[in-house]
């Protein structure tokens, strides 16, 4: 089995973020934005037992390669760092921007479904009582900005 480069990676997981954005243009014209995001929203609350799990037995430095493990398995450009009680992901190229973009949705429209995911995990983490959250702490200006996300184990 040939194992994937990085590029063939990120490649993929561009095309189906582009395919699932050109999806999403289409249900938020027939059913508004508004209610399209929040049903996008609800898609992720799941990964929250999946974090509070990681959260609760994983050590920081555990945690810290799971994160960048994950997020580079998916094709994310990440660079992984700590602080005493949280890790930090900073992301440059990223194909879930790329991969909207792609589909024709604007910066704004990208930038409200990023927060709504990661919005949806930390309500689902939050709703379990859990020992951790997950933030953007910065979130790109434009394709050649980055973001950065905390997984904060509280």
């Amino acid at each position: 089995m040939k194992t994937l480069s990085s590029e063939e990676v990120f490649d993929a997981s561009k095309n189906g973020f582009s395919t699932y954005g050109k999806f999403f243009k289409a249900v938020a014209k027939e059913i508004g934005m508004e209610r399209a995001l929040e049903l996008h929203g609800s898609g992720y609350e799941d990964y929250g037992p999946v974090f509070d799990e990681m959260f609760k037995t994983l050590s920081l430095e555990e945690l810290s390669a799971n994160v960048g493990g994950m997020l580079t398995s998916l094709g994310y450009d990440v660079k992984i760092s700590q602080t005493s009680n949280s890790v930090i992901a900073t992301t440059h190229r990223c194909p879930e921007y790329e991969g909207f973009k792609e589909a024709g949705l604007d910066h704004e429209t990208i930038k409200k479904l990023c927060l709504r995911s990661i919005g949806s995990i930390d309500a689902s983490l939050q709703k379990l009582g859990a020992n951790g959250g997950i933030s953007i702490n910065k979130y790109r200006s434009n394709n050649d900005d980055y973001c950065i996300e905390e997984f904060k184990n509280k």
